[in-house]
């Protein structure tokens, strides 16, 4: 702990991101809110993160190294035993708040709603391309669940605001910061965010955005994303799955199950794009014994088998047009001034 507990700790892990650390760093240090504190955690970067993080002169800046590479959860755990402050935000090392006043219009809503748990919302930059898209978190208008609400309520809320993306997660510094992570590069904060909300209550933050980049592999190397492949014959998904049926009924447990795994499916396409025709066998059969019933659906079929006959090259070009239809970044308010300030900032702290 530091000798001052500021309101907001930045928590921010990172790996060979030099390039985009500086950036969001320096990004960070323009808010108009000064009551906070930077953690970088440092994953045993190869390239110059350390160097360039020496050069920084900031005393709200706390930059941690790691001996050895210890992968993202346990990197992330061992961030958030660092931060002091009231409330912890959780941030890619290339993802970054657009607006000067952002934390000050964060700490407004946290003091007034006072929730455990909090998710920004997310606006994208585009793969290849200087502007932004809104194609994941398709939510307009603010969702609250009180405290002590059931699991089931919980989970859903929690699973629709994407609880499993980094960037835009705001945490009450409490006792639940000491939770493990479950091993998997997927959502490994779930314990942090149920107990969290569980305890406080939860918060979606429809207007309070963070700019989100895809730092993706190149789809033509096969089993290229950690993220999707099957592991010692496991989903990524499972330690996630195992640790929401603990928190439910037995009544409950088939219909969370079902709700899990069909997230999944709908996954199957991106195995495809980002691993190979093997993974995503291995991922249809383990989800056949997950969850039975996707014997008979119809769509667990057809999912199935368009993933493993599509070529990948169709793939991408049906995936670009997905991205065009799903896209509502155009439905924001003032989105046009969102990028008119994502291309300055860009431009004035990235390196390319």
């Amino acid at each position: 702990m530091h000798k001052t507990s500021p309101f907001f700790s930045i928590v921010i892990p990172t790996y060979n991101r030099a390039r985009y650390l500086r950036g969001t760093v320096n990004i960070l240090r323009r808010q108009t809110f000064k009551d906070f504190e930077i953690i970088v955690s440092d994953n045993h970067s190869t390239d110059e993160t350390q160097k360039m993080m020496q050069t920084v002169t900031d005393s709200r800046l706390h930059y941690f190294r790691n001996a050895r590479n210890i992968g993202l959860p346990d990197n992330l755990y061992s961030a958030l035993q660092h931060a002091a402050g009231e409330y912890v935000v959780t941030l890619g090392d290339d993802d970054f708040l657009p607006f000067d006043d952002s934390l000050e219009k964060l700490h407004a809503i946290l003091e007034t709603v006072k929730p455990g748990f909090l998710r920004m919302n997310w606006i994208e930059k585009s793969l290849g391309e200087d502007t932004l898209e809104k194609k994941l978190l398709h939510i307009h208008r603010d969702i609250h669940v009180s405290e002590n609400s059931l699991p089931f309520s919980i989970i859903k809320f929690i699973f629709t605001v994407n609880f499993g993306g980094l960037a835009g997660l705001v945490f009450k510094n409490t006792k639940y910061l000491q939770n493990r992570m479950l091993h998997t590069e997927n959502g490994a904060w779930f314990s942090i965010v149920y107990d969290s909300v569980l305890k406080y209550g939860g918060y979606f933050a429809a207007g309070m955005y963070v700019i989100v980049h895809w730092s993706l592999p190149d789809y033509r190397v096969n089993d290229s994303y950690e993220s999707y492949m099957v592991a010692h014959g496991r989903l990524n998904v499972e330690p996630v799955l195992n640790a929401c049926m603990r928190k439910v009924s037995r009544d409950e447990k088939p219909v969370i199950r079902k709700y899990i795994l069909s997230q999944s499916v709908r996954n199957l396409l991106a195995l495809k794009l980002y691993t190979s025709n093997r993974n995503c066998r291995r991922s249809i059969r383990r989800l056949l014994v997950l969850e039975p019933s996707f014997i008979f659906d119809p769509g667990f079929w057809g999912l199935s088998l368009f993933s493993l006959l599509i070529p990948k090259d169709v793939l991408v070009a049906v995936r670009q047009f997905h991205h065009s239809v799903a896209d509502e970044f155009t439905l924001i308010s003032g989105h046009r001034g969102i990028l008119q300030r994502y291309l300055y900032l860009k431009k004035k702290y990235y390196r390319t």
